[in-house]
């Protein structure tokens, strides 16, 4: 959920990050879309760096990197460094959406995937209020870019700490020989 959070940002923002950035309503827009752009990168790429990487590292990796590419927003403003932010937030954040619903299908209880992927789902239109309310109640105070700042926090210290915490094995998909093998 938390990966999501800058989406909700982002759009109670749009005016005053065209006012703050001297930019058009197109290169606003233009923010938006490089998110898209790189999920579709990313959609391409993670499948064969989950191959070759243990999940655990990948999802470390991801919410470290996703941080980081959030924080961007926080310390400059540079349209195009801005930009080149949101295309890595989208590429680290696929991370999560082609890991999570493979790890739900082969780990989550048969009776409860509908459930558990449901609920998942459910995660990205949470974000973006939680991302809306989180920018509603910094503006009272502050701008906006603390907001971001705010998530780059919450990816490196709660969701990094948990990834690296739990055991490997929770990660590890089970081999081919054993899935559907109850002998």
């Amino acid at each position: 959920m938390i990966s999501h959070i800058d989406n909700g940002i982002l759009a109670v923002s749009n005016e005053l990050l065209g006012k703050d950035l001297d930019i058009s309503d197109s290169l606003v827009g233009l923010l938006s879309a490089g998110l898209y752009l790189g999920n579709v990168i990313g959609s391409l790429i993670t499948p064969k760096l989950l191959l070759v990487m243990k999940a655990k590292t990948a999802l470390v990796s991801a919410s470290i990197l996703n941080a980081i590419a959030v924080g961007v927003f926080s310390i400059t403003k540079m349209y195009w460094v801005i930009f080149a932010s949101r295309v890595l937030v989208g590429l680290f954040q696929v991370v999560f959406v082609i890991f999570f619903p493979v790890w739900i299908d082969l780990c989550s209880p048969p009776s409860k995937q509908a459930m558990w992927i449901s609920f998942f789902f459910l995660m990205v239109p949470v974000a973006v209020v939680v991302g809306y309310g989180i920018t509603l109640g910094l503006s009272s105070f502050t701008d906006y870019r603390w907001g971001f700042l705010a998530q780059t926090v919450l990816m490196i210290v709660p969701i990094t700490v948990c990834f690296i915490s739990i055991p490997d094995y929770y990660y590890d998909k089970p081999e081919e020989n054993e899935v559907g093998d109850k002998s």
